[in-house]
Formats: C-alpha cells, sequence, structure tokens
C-alpha cells in the first residue's frame, strides 16, 4: 500500500511545482488579487497610517521623454531616408541635464535613469563621458 502513494505523491509535487511556476510566470494578474491589494492598501493607509514616503527634499524626478530629437530611419536598402524620422531622446540636452548634475555631485546620493538608448547617434560619446563620471552614484547596464 504504501509502495503506491509515493509515486503519487512524487507526481503530484512535481505537477504543483509546475503550476507554481506557470501562474507566476503569467505577467496580467487576476481581479481577485487586484481587489486584494487594493483594500490591503486601503487598510494599511487609512486604518493603520502606515504609508511610508520618502522627503521630498530628497527627490527629484525629470521626465525627459518629451524632448526629443529626430533619428532618421532607415528604409529597406539599409539606407537613411530624410523624410522619415524617428524620434529618440535628445542626447545633447540629456548630457548638459549630466553635466549640471556632475557639478552638484556633492549634494547627490543616487542617480536613475530609465532611458532606453536603442539607436547610436553623434552624440553618444560625450553623454558616455557624463555617465561615467557620476560613476559611484549612478548604476547603468549596458553601455552604450
Amino acid at each position: 500500500m504504501r509502495s503506491i502513494f509515493r509515486p503519487i505523491a512524487a507526481l503530484n509535487a512535481i505537477v504543483m511545482i509546475l503550476l507554481c511556476w506557470l501562474f507566476l510566470a503569467i505577467p496580467m494578474r487576476y481581479s481577485d488579487e487586484a481587489l486584494l491589494v487594493k483594500w490591503s492598501t486601503l487598510i494599511k493607509k487609512n486604518v493603520f497610517g502606515i504609508d511610508p514616503k520618502p522627503d521630498t527634499r530628497d527627490l527629484l524626478f525629470i521626465d525627459v521623454s518629451a524632448n526629443k530629437m529626430p533619428f532618421p530611419r532607415k528604409n529597406a536598402l539599409g539606407m537613411a531616408a530624410p523624410y522619415d524620422s524617428d524620434y529618440i531622446v535628445n542626447r545633447t540636452t540629456l548630457t548638459d541635464l549630466l553635466r549640471i548634475l556632475n557639478q552638484k555631485r556633492a549634494n547627490l546620493r543616487y542617480v536613475f535613469m530609465d532611458i532606453l538608448f536603442q539607436d547610436r547617434t553623434i552624440y553618444d560619446p560625450a553623454l558616455q563621458e557624463q555617465i561615467d563620471s557620476l560613476k559611484p552614484q549612478s548604476l547603468q547596464y549596458p553601455n552604450m
């Protein structure tokens, strides 16, 4: 009798591990989870008064997404098409911003940048130089 339960238990364990792995890999959340998170957050904030927020004097958020520069898109032949452009983050303005931050680096604790440098431009070496000079305060991956 005992020998029958061991393979069943092993199979059950493997199925449970695979199901857990599957559900953790799903990017979307279910509506009941959203409801649970919403209500637990409301109770935590309103009933218990737990709502830790950083001091606004210590943080500075700068949105650089609106400052774009045209970047010529390549056509099917691999040649730059002057009439068709992509718009990417303006590297010269970002370089100027990082230069200012480098001058004020004594007041900085961390610098976080969430920017995708997908295409290379002629302005990248100057930008990379400014990013490298912020090394103690910034963490980047990968290099441009």
